[in-house]
C-alpha cells in the first residue's frame, strides 16, 4: 500500500484476492482463482499526483477497496499455501527488485555490491542474485547479516555499514573493482553515486531507484532526454560507469506489462520453495485503515489492509 489518499482517489497499488469476474479477452484466469496483482502505473500514480489526468487505460479504482479492476498482464496465481497478507504485499516488491537486477545485466562471473541488502527491496534482490550465481557484497547491519546470507546463498559476503565503509575495500590497496553496484538503500543518491564512480570499473553499472542522475538533472540546465544521452555517451567512451534507473517503469518499457506477471509468478514460486519470504510486514483490518496510513507516514515498511 505505497500511496497516500488524495481527493477523489482510491489509493493502493497491489492486491491479493479471489477473481469475481473476467473480461471477454481474458484467457489465463477464471472466476474463483486466488491471485496476486498490481494496479496500472498510470491509474495508480498519475491521478494521485496530477489531478485531472486521464490516467491512461480505464482500469477502474485502485487496490484499497473491496473490489478492484486489474490488467491480466499484471496478475499471477497465488500459491495455495501463501498467506494472504504476504501475497497482498508481493507485487511491487517482485517487479521492482526484478527491474533493479535486470537493469544490472548480470552474469555469474560478475561481482555486484548491493546497498541496503536487508531492506524491503534488498532481500528480494538477493534472492534473484542467488539464482544468477554471481558474487555479492551485501551491505547491511551485523544484526541482519545472517538473514541476508540465508536468502542470498553461499556467494554472499556481508559488510556491516555501521562499522565499515563499503567503498574502502576497493581501490589501489584493496580488492579489484566491482562490475555493478545496486543501490536499494534509503540513503541519498548523490553520496552513493559519488562513491560508485570512484570504485566501479569504467565499464561498470550503477543501478538506483532515483530516476534523475544527480550530476546533471539537479542543475536543470538541459532536458532529461539529453541528460541520458550524455550519460550513455560517457559510458560508451568508458569515461564513467553507467547510471541506470532500476524502477519498474523501465522494465515495462523494455518487456511490456507482462513483466509484472512474470515477476510476481517468479517470487510466488520462490516463496513456495522457501527461498524468499516477506519481511517487515504489518497488516491492519480495513476498520483500522487510518492506523495503516499513520504508520505509512512514519516509514513503517510494507503495510497491508485486509478486507
Amino acid at each position: 500500500m505505497p500511496l497516500m489518499p488524495g481527493k477523489g482517489h482510491t489509493p493502493g497499488c497491489e492486491f491479493a484476492g479471489v477473481v469475481e469476474a473476467v473480461g471477454d479477452e481474458v484467457t489465463l484466469f477464471k472466476v474463483g482463482d486466488e491471485v496476486i496483482g498490481g494496479m496500472s502505473a498510470t491509474n495508480a500514480f498519475a491521478d494521485n499526483y496530477m489531478p485531472g489526468s486521464p490516467g491512461g487505460r480505464p482500469l477502474g479504482t485502485s487496490a484499497l477497496a473491496d473490489y478492484c479492476v486489474a490488467d491480466e498482464g499484471r496478475v499471477a496465481l497465488k500459491p495455495p499455501a501463501m498467506k494472504w497478507e504476504d501475497a497482498g504485499a508481493l507485487a511491487f516488491v517482485a517487479v521492482t527488485a526484478t527491474a533493479a537486477v535486470n537493469a544490472a545485466s548480470l552474469t555469474a562471473d560478475k561481482e555486484v555490491v548491493v546497498l541496503g541488502a536487508s531492506g524491503g527491496l534488498g532481500m528480494p534482490a538477493m534472492a534473484l542474485l542467488r539464482e544468477i550465481g554471481c558474487k555479492v557484497i551485501a551491505v547491511c547491519s551485523a544484526k541482519t547479516a545472517d538473514a541476508v546470507k540465508e536468502v542470498g546463498g553461499p556467494n554472499v559476503e556481508t559488510v556491516d555499514y555501521k562499522t565499515e565503509d563499503w567503498a574502502s575495500r576497493y581501490g589501489a590497496a584493496g580488492a579489484p573493482p566491482p562490475d555493478v553496484i545496486i543501490d536499494l538503500s534509503t540513503s541519498p543518491v548523490p553520496p552513493s553515486w559519488a562513491k560508485a564512480k570512484a570504485v566501479l570499473k569504467p565499464s561498470g553499472t550503477f543501478v538506483t531507484m532515483n530516476m534523475h542522475n544527480p550530476d546533471y538533472a539537479a542543475k536543470n540546465l538541459i532536458p532529461e532526454m539529453w541528460v541520458q544521452l550524455v550519460v550513455w555517451i560517457k559510458w560508451m567512451l568508458r569515461l564513467q560507469p553507467r547510471y541506470r534507473f532500476g524502477f519498474y517503469q523501465e522494465l515495462e518499457i523494455s518487456q511490456g506489462p507482462g513483466c509484472w506477471q512474470r515477476a510476481i509468478a517468479k517470487f510466488a514460486a520462490l516463496a513456495e520453495q522457501g527461498k524468499f519470504k516477506m519481511s517487515r510486514l504489518t497488516a491492519f483490518p480495513k476498520e483500522h485503515v487510518h492506523k495503516a496510513f499513520a504508520l505509512l507516514k512514519g516509514g513503517g515498511g510494507k503495510i497491508v489492509v485486509t478486507f
